[in-house]
């Protein structure tokens, strides 16, 4: 039988000894056999160790009045399978393919029913007082309060501890017993001094009397007995906070749902950081997954489901091993529980009560959302070093994140103590790092909580069916492959490859586990890298079976990629001053900074693309010119921006039909000396159209005008028109295409190109509008800009209205092009940072070398 902890006095057989743990610190125990031998080992290599049995297991010291202990407790552990099977309809320890007995199937048989049925047969078995009623009533206090609520009341009815003294006096004692700033617990003889001292104004009131020097040490005995003093009311496992936040705005990101969530699991008393997960707020998070990762430490997740001999030596060498913690109670956030599937039953599987956050005291939800802003700033930090590069290169897809973030948690986050804890005091807590404090607190309580078993925790882990070929397996889109392969590659049909079982956590896809011979499992690691894949892909879960059908996928072309950065979207939130230098440099960089006119002409484009894309006769864009500087490509980029990120809510976009692919915006800037067949060819790569070489004009734009319809796409732009020019005697032009096209699509054409319309656009004034930019005057709108971009800076020791008193000497050096402004601020506010000033002057202004400036003496 799996124990659920290990307790000092255990009776073990290991390595073919009988032996008994004498000593517990954090996860390694000290064993005795009968010659006297003495061997240190660690808990989980103990527990994977061939021949390992439990001869005799004891109780756990008394932990709190919670604790269950002598005959209640096995009375209590008698009926949890019982109470169990009538809530799930299995036993806790039932193999992964039993099916419900005859009046336990919650499908098939209501509550009552299978209450009746439990009655029945233990009834059957001779055990008194089995009703139904009884049932009834065990299985409300197990839902309500875990096996403690299946302890016998009569059995803990005695008198309360301390209950004969005032209450001032034991208020008095747990204060006074409190360790001190140096983490120190204080002896029984220094808190009785201070207990004296604290109630020394109502002892000579005569409104109490303390107790002697021999009852108030008999007292305090008590009540540190209880777990009614310091620490004696800690233990690891005891709750663990399960809580979510938002992670800080990484430069140039966008997720369609909202902001990246960061949920992570904490255990309250010793403060390590069981495990964390990265994911959108739309998506909600696998409960029972979630579980398993908060009960398996991370070094113990690649080799546990193996198990064996050979898993329990490579623990044993292990060194920075991760805390063993099984959780008794999961205080879970009410907004988070809405987001999580599964946790509940799970959780009520195994025997783990759940709590409500309010639960917390305000101290441990002070600590918890500490824990969270800490956690979420550092990790975000982290993610902005030279080792999110290549996350950052690729758009931080949450797969990449999640992988940093698992490195992350056991290469810092463990090892250093990076939230200094408090006292429920508000004193500083100087009791060490989170290891130490576990480990403490294990020797303490005398025990240590259990990881489940290999065939438990495997329940815990997404399941599939998936055939292994010559290359390997593949698991959502990615590779897995191995020499302990080999056999099965060889054995199977080329013709037919049977299935096998496969288990994998979709929050760490570096290795899944597969079942080969019904009894091994067999852990394979991703490949480096992976070959096109030979069949379509297999579907990520077969837990459920999904008939919708498949969604229209979008897809971000090269040149919109390189025009918008990683990943477009709306930009990020302005952080806080306080925030990490990476981040604000990131902020300022993409500074805001419209003029009047840009906002215009955008309001103009979109309502532009819903009337395009609902006309029934001629449609319309927008050729914007004017002088370089004033904002062109900032329309340009705007647009693609806003429409790319809210295809939904900003403008109506019909529906399209599943499986097909869609383009919603495409963006193109011309070379010079672009022909009417080069805007072709550029739109047609652009939504990865392949056209002939020798094609006529005409069969190009029919092929391109099919190639937008199927995309779906509603948004055309194109940057340096007036590279665009017709060859002389040619019979096509510019201005006919760009008729074509609006004529054959619903997608907006907005053009946009230096000085005045080229000759060959002046001809499609009927459909595309020409819109000029100038450069800002001096006065007015002027100072209304300079001042909003003031108070969008994020510098900490910036004065405000050092800018608008700047207006004149600005608008003289730039010449009142916005594009020119909006260089010199980002390019001043990012060499702030950098610099430490930390605030934008004239000084630092005229120190920056600019374009169109001469370099500074």
């Amino acid at each position: 039988m799996w124990p659920d902890r290990l307790v000092v006095g255990d009776r073990v057989r290991f390595d073919g000894r009988a032996c008994t743990v004498t000593e517990l610190y954090g996860r390694r125990l000290t064993l005795s056999d009968a010659f006297g031998d003495v061997e240190q080992v660690d808990a989980a290599a103990l527990l994977l160790s061939d021949g390992f049995t439990m001869l005799d297991q004891r109780h756990p010291p008394h932990t709190g009045s919670g604790a269950l202990s002598g005959g209640a407790a096995v009375r209590a552990r008698w009926w949890l399978p019982h109470i169990v099977e009538v809530l799930t309809g299995l036993p806790p320890d039932a193999p992964s393919d039993a099916r419900p007995r005859p009046g336990f199937d919650p499908v098939r048989n209501t509550l009552a029913e299978r209450e009746a049925a439990k009655a029945e047969e233990l009834t059957a078995q001779g055990v008194a007082g089995a009703s139904a009623r009884t049932i009834r009533r065990k299985r409300q206090r197990y839902e309500a309060e875990g096996l403690p609520g299946l302890v016998d009341g009569r059995a803990q009815r005695r008198e309360a501890v301390g209950s004969r003294w005032d209450p001032r006096v034991l208020h008095a004692i747990q204060q006074a017993a409190r360790p001190g700033v140096d983490g120190r617990s204080r002896s029984v003889e220094a808190v009785r001094r201070r207990v004296i001292a604290r109630l020394e104004v109502d002892v000579q009131r005569g409104e109490l009397m303390l107790p002697s020097r021999s009852s108030f040490h008999r007292l305090y005995t008590e009540m540190q007995a209880a777990g009614l003093l310091g620490d004696a009311r800690r233990w690891p496992g005891r709750q663990v906070a399960v809580d979510s936040t938002l992670l800080a705005p990484l430069p140039g990101h966008y997720i369609p749902g909202g902001s990246l969530q960061l949920t992570f699991a904490v255990d309250v008393d010793t403060r390590v950081l069981l495990t964390a997960i990265v994911h959108s707020h739309a998506r909600k998070l696998d409960g029972t997954v979630l579980l398993g990762r908060i009960w398996m430490p991370p070094d113990l997740r690649e080799l546990w489901p193996a198990g064996g001999p050979a898993a329990a030596s490579r623990v044993s060498r292990a060194q920075g091993l991760a805390p063993l913690i099984r959780p008794e109670a999961l205080l879970v956030d009410g907004s988070l529980g809405r987001n999580v599937r599964g946790l509940a039953e799970t959780c009520r599987h195994h025997g783990i009560h759940i709590l409500q956050g309010r639960s917390a005291s305000p101290w441990e939800r002070g600590l918890i959302e500490r824990l969270g802003a800490r956690l979420s700033a550092l990790f975000a930090q982290y993610l902005c070093s030279a080792v999110g590069d290549a996350a950052r290169a690729a758009g931080w897809p949450v797969d990449m994140v999640q992988d940093l973030l698992n490195t992350w948690i056991q290469t810092t986050w463990i090892r250093d103590d990076l939230l200094p804890p408090k006292s429920e005091s508000g004193a500083a807590d100087k009791s060490g790092a989170a290891m130490r404090r576990y480990a403490g607190l294990v020797a303490r309580a005398g025990w240590i909580g259990t990881p489940p078993s290999p065939a438990d925790y495997l329940k815990l882990l997404h399941l599939g069916h998936r055939q292994v070929r010559s290359t390997g397996l593949y698991v959502r889109g990615r590779r897995y492959d191995a020499a302990a392969l080999d056999a099965v590659k060889s054995a199977a049909q080329p013709d037919k490859s049977p299935s096998h079982q496969a288990r994998w956590d979709p929050y760490d896809m570096q290795r899944v586990w597969v079942n080969t011979s019904g009894q091994c499992w067999l852990g394979i690691p991703v490949a480096p890298t992976a070959p096109p894949h030979p069949s379509p892909p297999e579907p990520d879960d077969t837990r459920t079976t999904s008939t919708s059908p498949p969604r229209s996928v979008t897809r971000r072309p090269h040149a919109l990629a390189a025009l918008a950065g990683p990943e477009p979207g709306p930009l990020p939130q302005p952080p806080g001053h306080d925030a990490p230098n990476p981040v604000r440099v990131a902020y300022h960089a993409r500074l805001p900074l419209h003029t009047p006119d840009v906002r215009a002409i955008i309001q103009r484009a979109e309502q532009l693309v819903v009337l395009n894309r609902y006309a029934t006769g001629a449609r319309h864009g927008l050729l914007v010119h004017g002088e370089a500087g004033t904002g062109k490509t900032t329309v340009l980029k705007e647009l693609a921006r806003r429409h790319s990120a809210f295809p939904s809510s900003a403008w109506p976009v019909a529906e399209t039909p599943g499986g097909r692919e869609v383009i919603q915006t495409v963006y193109i800037q011309l070379p010079p000396a672009s022909t009417p067949r080069t805007l072709l060819r550029e739109l047609a790569r652009e939504i990865g159209l392949p056209l002939r070489a020798r094609g006529t004009y005409s069969e190009l734009a029919q092929r391109l005008a099919q190639g937008l319809r199927t995309t779906d796409t509603c948004l055309v732009l194109v940057d340096d028109v007036h590279h665009l020019y017709s060859p002389p005697g040619s019979p096509s032009s510019a201005a006919g295409l760009v008729a074509y096209l609006c004529d054959q699509t619903s997608a907006t054409f907005v053009c946009a190109g230096c000085s005045t319309p080229p000759l060959h656009f002046r001809e499609t004034r009927e459909r595309l509008l020409p819109v000029r930019l100038s450069t800002t005057p001096s006065k007015g709108s002027w100072h209304h800009i300079i001042a909003q971009a003031e108070e969008a800076l994020r510098l900490r020791r910036h004065e405000p209205g050092t800018l608008p008193g700047m207006a004149g000497h600005l608008h003289e050096i730039t010449g009142g092009a916005i594009a020119r402004l909006g260089y010199l601020l980002r390019s001043g506010a990012i060499r702030a940072i950098y610099d430490g000033t930390e605030s934008i002057t004239p000084s630092l202004l005229d120190d920056l070398s600019a374009p169109w400036r001469p370099l500074p003496r």
